[in-house]
């Protein structure tokens, strides 16, 4: 389906053989990003991974590497802060401790544990936010380019995006700075952090959603959470620290539980000429649950995943594109590896330690699952549960 949104026409893809065209087939064609005011002034003149135009500068960026000792710090932080919340009886809220726990571990990831110790998490975490309600609202001069000319339109839809990039420019040459007067001697038996994608992985939020998700879709279905908690306190020793990334793999049943593009050239898409500068919006929401590639669409059935499952043969890294959590192609996410093992080893720490249930007002009205707009789509409401340790 072709709309004009303003003057930018825009490709909706919603099925998977033409979504096969656009980001395989004619990959090479849709693999670059369209121009944003808002983009180029966070990013550097849109230099970061996610945004910018495809060129060699984009090819030599695309690095993410994986950390797992941070991730596993950090999951003994939010245990203990778990722990805590259920010897007192009191609600938590994951939403906050979640996306805290997602922030830290890219802080960590870009830092360094001294970045804590400076308090530049919370700074970090404010900045993400805001990149995020800006890139996600609606930004007039993007579907109208010819805005972008008029001095008074562009000091007005830019002005909080140049407040933003002042704070991210301070940030990151005080962390730049710190890294080139950092005595060696005080690296020693230390990961090498990447600020060279620091950038890049504030896109990365989604990973925070994801696990919240899991949690909500766990509650919602009693027996999943069961068979999950079954499976994880089984296979694992009693009396654990903490789940680590090593036993993962013996998990089967925790592992199963986009960008605009811009077309570059004119070209070809299921006997329809798509002319060069169309943005294609690939529409994995009508992807996910077409009846057609999918049983029981509406229903959440990890089953489906695992070996005899329907869907047993898919997986998560562009190949089946009725099934796209990453994208796919030369824009599929570069931080696939960091998020998997990020909401594996902290969604098998909270099964494994923890048994959850609604506050008692929560459970007699039920989870609101109004979701808010924005670079990615979150629940308005936040998640309190009240955790109970688990009884070896």
């Amino acid at each position: 389906m072709l709309l004009h949104l303003g003057a930018v026409p825009t490709l909706i893809v919603s099925s998977p053989s033409a979504e096969q065209a656009v980001l395989r087939t004619q990959d090479h064609i849709f693999a670059s990003r369209a121009y944003s005011p808002v983009t180029d002034i966070l990013f550097y003149g849109s230099t970061d991974v996610a945004f910018s135009p495809y060129c060699e500068h984009w090819r030599q960026v695309k690095k993410v590497r994986s950390y797992r000792h941070a991730r596993e710090h950090e999951v003994r932080l939010v245990v203990g802060k778990i722990r805590e919340a259920a010897t007192a009886g009191t609600a938590v809220d994951l939403s906050e401790l979640l996306n805290s726990f997602a922030n830290d571990i890219v802080c960590h990831a870009v830092s360094g544990k001294f970045f804590r110790q400076e308090g530049r998490n919370k700074l970090f975490q404010e900045l993400v936010e805001a990149n995020s309600s800006l890139i996600g609202g609606f930004n007039i001069e993007d579907y109208f380019p010819v805005l972008v000319k008029l001095d008074i339109i562009k000091r007005m839809v830019c002005a909080k995006a140049q407040k933003v990039n002042k704070m991210w420019d301070d940030l990151l040459n005080t962390l730049i700075d710190d890294h080139a007067n950092r005595p060696a001697s005080e690296r020693d038996g230390e990961e090498s952090d990447f600020i060279d994608v620091l950038l890049s992985l504030q896109q990365e939020y989604n990973l925070t959603r994801d696990l919240i998700k899991a949690q909500l879709v766990l509650m919602q279905n009693p027996c999943l959470m069961n068979k999950l908690q079954t499976e994880v306190r089984s296979t694992l020793a009693k009396g654990k620290d903490i789940v680590t990334e090593d036993e993962l793999n013996s998990l089967a049943y925790l592992k199963e539980l986009l960008v605009p593009h811009l077309s570059m050239a004119d070209c070809n898409i299921e006997r329809y000429t798509i002319p060069s500068g169309t943005r294609a919006i690939v529409n994995s929401w009508a992807l996910a649950r077409d009846p057609n590639y999918w049983e029981k669409a509406e229903e959440f059935m990890s089953e489906r995943f695992m070996e005899g499952g329907s869907a047993a043969a898919m997986d998560n890294k562009g190949n089946d594109f009725q099934y796209l959590p990453f994208g796919a192609g030369r824009r599929i996410c570069p931080g696939i590896n960091f998020a998997s093992s990020t909401i594996e080893v902290m969604l098998a720490n909270l099964v494994y330690h923890f048994n959850w249930e609604l506050p008692v007002e929560l459970a007699k009205k039920g989870i609101d699952m109004t979701e808010s707009f924005g670079v990615t789509v979150h629940r308005t409401e936040k998640l309190l549960l009240v955790p109970v340790v688990a009884q070896d």
